[in-house]
């Protein structure tokens, strides 16, 4: 290789991310009407769609305040487990921004006789999990990378992806931002149990509600009900093959569990004229009045969140919440 070329980055792809896999998936939830979420970031279109809605609504990248909590969260892991360097495994790492400020925290790459640190970034769309890498290792090049490209919702088994290759096992620090919304919690959490041994830690973010639905409905609807989101959810219909023309979409709530503490934000597309998809050797007819639920974003108030960690045995051992109260940071390990 030319000593000026920029190095391949190698991706290992999970089971659960084969196209087949995929396919299946997707067929199965277009019949119970019903897109899958991996659909919405798969392709690099799709995937630089979301950046681009990310970037302008997320708190944690258009306010200085949230980016100043995460940094309180990053500092406190790094200072209780990157004494000796640590393994961060980003479960749905997004395009990485977290990810850099975490490892910075930690000591990035371990120049200068600091930590040697490891990172472990997983997201569904392979786009993704290279803007990720990419971004850290611009940052630290001399960084352990080990990416992989992996579909949550099936809850993969990741023992093998994360075995430590070196001769003392170290401190995991999982990161999972941003997926409590769009998962089951209560299988999420359950799940994010499931990874943690004895001496790993967990950062998991929450959408929050103070107010529940009543109160904080209307304007946390407008965060998904917008110009940017909009050419996201259309972007994902488009793909399918459906004409824009002959859908509404819609953003409504609804609680969970009859819990206003605990409610979700809905997209759902109305059919307004009848047509056929014809996917992968397959035909799913659409009848004029149904609906196709596109994406769901969950919202809960900060006791209902404390009260699913517990239920999953989780110990909380430390909390931030955003000024506002829309967005909280949960520092946590197994119970």
């Amino acid at each position: 290789m030319d000593g000026d070329q920029e190095p391949l980055h190698h991706l290992s792809i999970h089971e659960s991310a084969l196209p087949e896999r995929a396919t299946q998936g997707l067929l199965e939830g277009l019949r119970a009407r019903r897109v899958p979420g991996r659909w919405l970031y798969d392709s690099p279109a799709q995937a630089q769609l979301w950046l681009e809605y990310h970037r302008a609504y997320a708190p944690s990248s258009a306010d200085a305040a949230m980016s100043a909590l995460y940094g309180e969260a990053f500092a406190k892991a790094a200072a209780e487990l990157g004494a000796q360097g640590l393994h961060a495994v980003s479960l749905g790492c997004g395009g990485g921004w977290k990810d850099a400020a975490l490892l910075t925290a930690a000591g990035g790459a371990g120049a200068d006789g600091g930590p040697a640190n490891r990172y472990s970034p997983l997201d569904l769309s392979p786009a993704l999990v290279l803007e990720a890498v990419g971004l850290v290792r611009e940052r630290f090049p001399g960084l352990p990378v080990n990416p992989l490209v992996a579909d949550l919702a099936a809850w993969p088994n990741l023992a093998d992806w994360l075995a430590d290759p070196g001769p003392h096992a170290q401190p995991r620090l999982f990161s999972c931002f941003g997926m409590l919304p769009n998962f089951e919690p209560v299988c999420l959490a359950a799940y994010l149990r499931g990874q943690l041994g004895p001496p790993d830690r967990l950062l998991l973010s929450a959408n929050l509600s103070p107010g529940g639905m009543g109160r904080d409905g209307k304007a946390i609807l407008a965060q998904y009900d917008n110009p940017h989101a909009m050419r996201w959810y259309e972007g994902a219909l488009r793909q399918l093959g459906c004409v824009p023309q002959d859908l509404r979409l819609e953003v409504t709530s609804r609680t969970l569990a009859g819990d206003s503490e605990a409610w979700r934000i809905v997209v759902e597309a109305e059919v307004l004229r009848g047509f056929t998809l014809r996917l992968f050797g397959a035909e799913l007819p659409f009848q004029k009045g149904e609906r196709l639920e596109l994406f769901y974003s969950n919202r809960f108030s900060e006791g209902a969140c404390r009260a699913l960690l517990n239920c999953a045995g989780l110990e909380l051992l430390q909390a931030w919440r955003y000024p506002a109260g829309e967005e909280a940071i949960f520092y946590c390990r197994g119970g």
